[in-house]
């Protein structure tokens, strides 16, 4: 996998973590890497670039989502662990319910 898709798998999971409709990025992106790689292949004159893309290139492609998620889910491994995360304590604080212990104290 070439470096620029990692970078970008870790972007769109940052972005992510920052606002949730980043995510529709995410197909988009895979769609777009695959459609380039069958203009390449198409270029260089593939028999069948369409299969040869899928097969080569799909669980690349598809790679990126678990490294999105990965990404977010590591950006927010500070405010599940902490005790005094920003508004960790709503249900508590604000409305007086009782909260789950998922994760975290």
């Amino acid at each position: 996998m070439p470096w620029w898709r990692l970078a970008a798998g870790v972007m769109l999971g940052a972005a992510c973590s920052v606002k949730w409709s980043a995510v529709y990025f995410i197909p988009v992106f895979m769609l777009l890497i695959f459609f380039w790689e069958v203009g390449l292949r198409r270029t260089v004159g593939a028999r069948r670039p369409w299969l040869d893309t899928l097969l080569d290139e799909g669980p690349w492609i598809i790679a990126i989502v678990p490294l999105a998620v990965g990404t977010y889910l590591a950006s927010w491994t500070g405010w599940f662990l902490s005790d005094d995360g920003w508004r960790r304590h709503y249900l508590r604080d604000e409305l007086g319910q009782t909260e789950l212990p998922i994760i975290g104290p």
